[in-house]
């Protein structure tokens, strides 16, 4: 577990990474990091296609997990990871924006942990989007939210996920964000 901090504007977050590379085993963990999201982040390894297909299996696992604690819609974004391994490729780019429009996810970035290629740009514009879905909640709602925590999971290498956009009708939610 790692602990970041972000500012936006005038607004600082904290952020928790959790990696749980995807494995099988940690299904049941994450879950109990889901509750209470408001930022997730799906990653899925761009060299490896059976990360890209169980993407749909997190999302689902995490959308009943999430839904079924707070019913908040978080701000969910898809992840290709290891762009620098261009040989090794098998998921293309446009298969990631298509998935994440098929799923209705917020957002889809191609990045390069390794290399720190989009790394910063994705967390940071995604923090952004949410600070700005914060902000439009709480002028819409009575009464203002607190929401300044993120906890970021990210599934790395071998099972990832990818986001698109969806439009969501605002509500109040929970204390945290995930990005799982």
């Amino acid at each position: 577990m790692k602990i970041k901090s972000l500012v936006i504007g005038d607004k600082h977050y904290k952020i928790t990474i959790f990696d749980t590379a995807g494995h099988e085993r940690f299904r049941t963990v994450t879950s109990s990091y889901y509750r209470g999201s408001h930022l997730v982040f799906l990653v899925y390894d761009v060299t490896n296609r059976k990360t890209f297909e169980d993407t749909k299996i997190w999302l689902l696992d995490f959308r009943t997990t999430f839904y079924n604690s707070d019913g908040c819609a978080p701000y969910i974004t898809l992840i290709g990871n290891k762009i620098d391994m261009k040989d090794q490729r098998v998921v293309s780019q446009d298969e990631g924006e298509m998935l994440r429009k098929e799923l209705e996810l917020d957002a889809f970035y191609e990045v390069s942990v390794e290399k720190e290629i989009g790394v910063m740009e994705a967390f940071e514009n995604a923090v952004s989007c949410y600070a700005l879905r914060e902000a439009q909640q709480r002028d819409l709602s009575s009464g203002p939210l607190k929401a300044t925590t993120i906890a970021l999971s990210i599934s790395r290498n071998q099972s990832s996920s990818q986001i698109h956009t969806v439009n969501r009708s605002p509500s109040r939610c929970s204390q945290s964000c995930m990005i799982g």
